[in-house]
């Protein structure tokens, strides 16, 4: 498993993920801070993405933080 995670290591990347504040988007960002990326969780549901940031910042050691984003609306996204 050690050589694994050497071969995924993602210190010092960020990962942007829409959908942040869902089962899917909160286990695709749990995986990936585990690797070591910072998160950013971009959602319309932004109290519960603020919550699950909190969470993986204590659990995994990693910068994470909840951003406002409406992925169908551009100038949300460029916001």
């Amino acid at each position: 498993m050690e050589s694994i995670r050497r071969m995924f290591d993602l210190k010092g990347r960020t990962a942007f993920i829409s959908g942040g504040a869902g089962i899917l988007g909160r286990q695709h960002a749990e995986a990936l801070a585990e690797m070591g990326a910072d998160i950013i969780l971009g959602d319309i549901l932004i109290e519960n993405a603020w919550e699950i940031a909190e969470e993986i910042s204590r659990a995994f050691g990693v910068k994470c933080r909840a951003v406002f984003a409406d992925i169908s609306d551009m100038a949300s996204v460029s916001a």
